[in-house]
Parts: structure tokens; sequence; C-alpha cells
């Protein structure tokens, strides 16, 4: 199967050495990354995969009677299969592989759009302003978050709102219940880290509440377990406000983002009929913001949305 793509059997042997060199490569750069404490920086989700891609496209002889889109599809897959060997080395998660995989292949196909453009070139002057642009772009986006000062804006809010068949007070008696949260079942929440567990007892401004996560990174229950949990502090509480900040945050979530704090809003709708808004102030630490920014933003919303649903709505008392 390696060796269909227009590549000579002979060749195998050294495309595996190629792909475990670079697994083990890859690995050593993320430990490095994480040293310097710039991992969520663009220079391991861009510039790594244009390095790796890079080095498979030079290691990969071009045979001149084969379609380029064989030796692509070929030098694709091995960049795959050495992301993958190297998330298993550290135990990544599976949502960071769902992450992961789309700006790994555009990145991967950039190159190849650059290397398709460059031969061009060569030949005629068509395609010459994009192979000095495109390289620039990637560039400047390979860099993003290695300075604070070199990042687009990293600060967001989402908010998500709830029509519940209850009032006020009685909502507010069940935010500080202790309960067994239920395990999502909607798409995303599937396999985005979600609360296991809310622990509080009073309602009160300075009042510390916990919330505790168990994450099975590999889906499977038990297995690659990640457990935290995150301390919030209530700053302000009145009859239709409660407002926290977050003073400790040892889920898995807080790997790929920082969340400051909520604000929740009660609109009395009727007698028995409150309409709750949950806002989430987080802050991003992947980059670059382009790609981050969006599936950041839709998992807080849904993360959000599956709090009102079991904090506020289905809560399991013990």
């Amino acid at each position: 199967m390696l060796d269909s793509e227009g590549f000579e059997s002979k060749e195998f042997p050294s495309r595996i050495l190629v792909i475990l060199g670079l697994s083990i490569f890859f690995a050593i750069v993320v430990l490095i990354l994480t040293k310097l404490r710039i991992q969520g920086a663009g220079l391991l989700y861009v510039a790594m995969p244009i390095i790796v891609t890079v080095i498979l496209l030079f290691s990969s002889k071009r045979n001149p009677h084969d379609e380029n889109s064989k030796r692509y599809r070929t030098v694709l897959l091995d960049s795959i299969i050495i992301f993958l060997a190297s998330s298993v080395i550290f135990l990544e998660g599976f949502i960071c592989i769902i992450f992961f995989i789309p700006i790994y292949t555009i990145v991967v196909l950039a190159v190849f759009l650059i290397e398709k453009l460059w031969l061009k070139s060569k030949e005629s002057r068509v395609g010459r302003p994009m192979v000095s642009i495109l390289p620039l772009l990637l560039f400047l986006t390979a860099f993003e978050g290695t300075h604070e000062d070199y990042a687009f804006e990293v600060k967001n809010e989402i908010t998500v709102s709830r029509i519940i068949d209850s009032d006020v007070k009685t909502i507010k008696q069940n935010l500080v219940k202790p309960s067994a949260l239920k395990s999502p079942t909607k798409g995303f929440m599937k396999v985005f880290p979600s609360p296991e567990y809310f622990d509080a007892q009073v309602l009160e401004v300075g009042q510390l509440h916990t919330i505790r996560y168990t994450y099975n990174r590999w889906i499977i229950d038990n297995t690659n377990t990640h457990k935290g949990h995150q301390i919030t502090e209530i700053l302000t509480v009145s009859d239709n406000l409660i407002e926290t900040q977050m003073l400790e945050d040892t889920s898995y979530i807080s790997t790929y983002m920082k969340i400051d704090g909520t604000r929740m809003l009660f609109e009395r709708l009727s007698l028995n009929q409150t309409k709750v808004t949950l806002t989430i102030k987080f802050e991003r630490l992947l980059h670059p913001g382009w790609y981050f920014t969006p599936i950041q933003r839709f998992g807080v919303e849904a993360l959000g949305e599956s709090i009102l649903d079991q904090l506020v709505e289905n809560r399991d008392e013990l």
C-alpha cells in the first residue's frame, strides 16, 4: 500500500526510515517548544507541517511518467502518519487530533501549491507572484504567538441563552446544590472536555465553587485519562446577576484556552418562566488566530449550552 502511489518498491525501506525519523524529530521539537512555553504558537501548527512536508518532498523522487497528484497523496499520507505517531508518543487527546488535522492538511496542501507554482514559474512567468507571496504568508503565520506582542486578539466572549420553566429563586437554589452531571450526548461535546461534578455550598460573594472534570483523551472510558478541576470565585450576586472569576484550572481545557470567568443573567418572563443568559469569557492559547478562534468559539458555545442544560435544567441531585 505504501509503495503504490508512483514510487518504486525499493524506496519502501527508506520511506519507513524517513517517517520514523521525522516522527522522532517532531516529538523532540514539541518537547523543546513546551520547555520554552510556546507550544501553542504557530511554530507547532504551521512551521512543523511545512518542515515535515518539505523534507518528504525532497526525499521522494518525482516520476516524470506519473502525475504529481499521486506523489502529493503519498506525501500527505506520510505526513499524517508522522503527526499521528507523534500524538501517540505524547498521549495526546482525540480532541487535539481533531483540532490539528485540518490545519495540518491545509499547510501541507499550501506547500504542494507552492512547489507546483515554482515548477511552472521555471518554465514561464506564470505563478511567480504567488510563489513569493504564499511562503511569506506561511512564514508570518508560523511565528504568531511566539511573543505576546505578535498575536491576533486572544480575548473572546461567548453568550448562550435558555428559557427555563422555573422562577429565579428556584434556579439559584439549584446552582448551589452539589450535583453529578450527565455526560454530553450531542455531537462535538462527546469529545470536548465537559464537567462531571459541580460542588457548591452557598451563593455569596467570595465563596469558592469547584467543578471537576474527568477527560478520557482517547474517548474510551478509563483510558489515557486526565483528571482536573476548576475553582471559581463569586464576584457578584444580585437578584438578576451572578458573576464569577476563574482562580484555578487544571482541567484539560486549560491546555488550549484560559477561561477568565462567567456572567449569568436572569430575566423573569412570567411567574414560572425565566430566561437565563450565560456569558463565558476566555483567552485563546493556540495560534494562528484565523484558524483556532472560530474553532474555540464553537467549542465554548457548545460547552455553555451544555452547562445550561445540565446545571440549570437537567441536574441530578445527589
